[in-house]
């Protein structure tokens, strides 16, 4: 009677037991049933056999796992492009207001601007108001033409100056300084967005590589992989027959 351990159509089977009965021919019978199974392409036994149905569903998984991390990649790479084109206006309003912040921030730069300042038109309107205000006062003591009134006017004209000068150029580097800062608060946003991207691209081809090592490893740690070393002895038998 045959031992159902060697049996590959017996629930009983085991590999183990096949292979080490060579000495009395269970290697023979556990060949014919192997070569019987592959002759027959709508037999479910060499599939059974080897565990090629449970190996084809592992690989569909394994391969639909590696689809969803390469559309999870993609999916960040083109949130990140978005983002870009939403923050590409704010970039663009900061690089141009970038090299006149740079320039004004030198002291040639704010000698100039202050010069043409005290030249215009504005700083003229409220220098001719002070001085009215200061001969009015002298006119009011009677000493309008005098020496002190006129050291007076110089003076307050000098101090006028430095002061208006001074205030109208931190108010052209503070307004510089917030049209740059609308480009440069996009940094921000940009490189969390950056950063999100190289991690979870870095971790979806890791998981990639890491199914694709499974699935490797899944196709030698078979049935088929452990009868591999005695493929010799099959092939002989079958050659023999």
């Amino acid at each position: 009677m045959c031992d159902e351990r060697t049996d590959p159509t017996s629930s009983k089977f085991d590999a183990g037991t096949a292979l080490t009965t060579v000495g009395t021919g269970g290697l023979n019978y556990a060949g014919e049933a192997i070569y019987e199974a592959q002759k027959d392409p709508v037999s479910d036994a060499w599939g059974d056999l080897t565990g090629e149905d449970e190996q084809e569903a592992l690989e569909e998984s394994l391969a639909a796992q590696e689809e969803a991390q390469k559309q999870q990649i993609a999916f960040l790479r083109e949130q990140y492009g978005d983002l870009q084109e939403q923050l590409a206006p704010y970039r663009e309003v900061g690089t141009e207001f970038l090299p006149q912040l740079t320039e004004m921030l030198s002291p040639e730069a704010r000698s100039s601007f202050i010069q043409d300042y005290l030249q215009g038109d504005e700083f003229g309107a409220i220098q001719d108001q002070a001085t009215n205000q200061l001969l009015q006062s002298g006119a009011a003591t009677g000493s309008l033409r005098s020496s002190g009134t006129q050291d007076r006017i110089a003076r307050e004209s000098m101090l006028l100056a430095n002061q208006m000068g001074n205030q109208a150029y931190q108010n052209a580097l503070g307004n510089l300084t917030q049209g740059t800062n609308i480009g440069f608060q996009t940094f921000g946003p940009t490189l969390q967005a950056q950063t999100a991207l190289n991690q979870g691209t870095q971790a979806g081809l890791a998981n990639i590589a890491n199914l694709q090592l499974g699935a490797a490893s899944m196709n030698q740690g078979g049935l088929l992989g452990q009868l591999a070393p005695f493929a010799p002895a099959f092939g002989a038998y079958l050659g023999a027959g």
